[in-house]
């Protein structure tokens, strides 16, 4: 088995199954009547983004989702948590200019 750098799509015997993973996650949250809407885009989105907003570095971040660039992972990640927009709005109010 191999998952993708999409952590999606799992390749067995030659063909792609993008909807099992999901299934399960949705088998799951139906039984227990959690988190409609729930996928394993949605998951990974939210552990790059928690990832960041903890300490991560970008670099750590495009390694673990396996980003070809680390443009990718900064173009999606890099203005998306409170924490970081907070810090931001810190430092540009400490500037004497």
């Amino acid at each position: 088995m191999i998952i993708s750098d999409y952590a999606l799509e799992i390749k067995q015997s030659g063909f792609s199954v993008y909807e099992q993973p999901n299934k399960w996650l949705h088998d799951v949250s139906d039984k227990y009547n959690v988190a409609v809407g729930l996928s394993m885009h949605k998951l990974r989105h939210t552990w790059a983004t928690l990832a960041l907003d903890q300490g991560a570095s970008v670099k750590q971040v495009q390694t673990y989702l396996g980003h070809a660039d680390v443009s990718m992972t900064l173009d999606v990640y890099s203005d998306i948590t409170k924490r970081a927009s907070d810090e931001t709005g810190n430092i540009l109010a400490k500037l004497d200019i």
